[in-house]
């Protein structure tokens, strides 16, 4: 009997906090939901939206004779929506008008003296209903007015009004693939900001040793270890790459060519050649180079180089494509403003603080230390090539680093080449190929193809741009 009795207390005690915290979630809930104030006075609003971090939202009225005054109260400002949001983000100040002489009567002489003052400073015109987004301070952000549209839809407007969060630029240097990276990324948030750059710089160092020739452990190293002996099954990721190199050796007819990895290095451009290296030796140079003899089977996975000593390299497309994945990261992560800059073959996105597209400066190539010309930038790529720097000079003839693949004789008459197009990796490679094509073939070519420019400076420092191209 007495356990019966106690598992009864039991159930009634169960049951009772049961009711206890229904009525208190009841309670909470109404908490939430319960109507939002609605200040009459803006030197008061202005100290609770600055001491809570909201703006003001300033509406003037006339509630016994304005029809439209009245369907906004009730369509849009006092739905649960609207108030739930109020709450959280809003102080609204409410200048009433009456007509009525009993409905005037709720508010005291001061208190219309002060709706006179709001109306003579925000509503001259004596617009009814009035609504303005007002900060702390009483700047106006914006005018929105009754609408018939819903309560969603009149906050999704209102937050347009709303300034933005300033956003600062952070950037990071550093040495990756072996050459000068940096990475410049818009955010308001240094911690995060620098975990997204971690983010981009992960990405470069995977595609470095997906791709590098010089890791004997890398896939690359693995298809030239085995040229002319067998296929090497790779990753679809490296297959496709490769795939691109090929399209571009064809369209440029050879001008570019990732086989160039295979040529022996008879020029040196340290200062130590003395003497212009044979016609033999430099046609025994390239003998191994030829982008026709890589075989790709697609269904397998595999590529083979046909003839043993071949090699492969991408030191004139790597930097490109390792700069085009970091810059897909970072826009995945909703970066808006970004620039990714592989030694000059940079990728840039979005607008600087004045609200306007990147500029990016070409080098002078007689002093690399000043800007020769700008070219405004906005997802887009540019890159950089240049024979200013390595080459040597026989009988008055000068000859940069940049050689044919085809011929294995250094590129001769330009400087300096840039090439725009949408992405870092197709940019870099052509303008490897422009130097090889030279200055009449390369505009030519470049002018054929879609959403593809560049600016050539020649030997004489004279610049050449393609048909597209806005050049400053």
């Amino acid at each position: 009997m007495q356990f019966v009795e106690v598992s009864y207390l039991t159930k009634y005690k169960g049951f009772l906090m049961k009711k206890i915290i229904i009525l208190l979630l009841s309670f909470s809930v109404s908490l939430i939901f319960s109507e939002i104030i609605w200040e009459t006075n803006l030197f008061e609003a202005e100290k609770k939206a600055q001491t809570e971090d909201k703006n003001i939202l300033l509406i003037f009225s006339g509630s016994d004779w304005c029809a439209p005054c009245i369907k906004l109260k009730n369509e849009i400002l006092t739905t649960k929506d609207f108030e739930i949001y109020a709450q959280n983000n809003l102080v609204i100040v409410n200048a009433d008008f009456p007509k009525r002489k009993q409905n005037k009567l709720k508010y005291n002489e001061e208190q219309l003296t002060h709706f006179d003052y709001l109306a003579e400073r925000f509503n001259i015109e004596g617009y009814f209903p009035k609504v303005i987004l007002l900060d702390y301070k009483s700047n106006i952000l914006g005018d929105i007015s009754y609408e018939n549209i819903t309560p969603l839809s009149y906050i999704t407007k209102l937050k347009t009004f709303y300034p933005k969060e300033e956003k600062n630029i952070y950037k990071k240097s550093l040495k990756l693939m072996g050459s000068d990276f940096e990475i410049s990324v818009s955010g308001t948030d240094k911690n995060e900001t620098s975990k997204l750059i971690e983010l981009a710089i992960s990405e470069i160092k995977r595609i470095e040793d997906l791709i590098s020739s010089w890791n004997p452990n890398s896939q690359t190293s693995e298809i030239n270890t085995f040229a002319g002996i067998k296929p090497v099954k790779i990753n679809q990721e490296l297959l496709n790459l490769i795939e691109r190199s090929i399209n571009i050796s064809e369209l440029t007819q050879g001008a570019f060519d990732i086989t160039y990895a295979s040529m022996d290095k008879v020029w040196k451009f340290d200062g130590s050649m003395k003497v212009e290296p044979s016609t033999e030796i430099i046609k025994n140079s390239v003998s191994k180079v030829d982008y026709k003899k890589i075989e790709i089977n697609k269904e397998n996975s595999t590529i083979f180089l046909k003839d043993k000593g071949m090699k492969i390299g991408f030191g004139a497309i790597g930097k490109g494509y390792a700069a085009d994945k970091a810059v897909k990261l970072l826009k995945d992560n909703e970066v808006e403003t970004g620039v990714i800059n592989a030694s000059g073959d940079l990728y840039a996105w979005g607008k600087d603080s004045n609200d306007s597209h990147l500029k990016v400066g070409i080098k002078n190539p007689l002093d690399k230390d000043n800007i020769f010309g700008w070219i405004e930038i906005h997802e887009k790529a540019i890159a950089t090539s240049g024979n200013y720097e390595k080459y040597v000079e026989f009988k008055g003839k000068r000859f940069g680093h940049i050689i044919d693949p085809r011929t294995g004789y250094p590129s001769i008459g330009i400087l300096s080449v840039s090439v725009i197009s949408n992405s870092v990796e197709l940019s870099d490679a052509l303008a490897t190929a422009l130097f090889v094509m030279g200055l009449e073939n390369g505009l030519f070519f470049i002018n054929q193809l879609k959403d593809v420019d560049c600016v050539i400076i020649d030997n004489d420092f004279i610049s050449h741009t393609s048909n597209g191209i806005k050049f400053q």
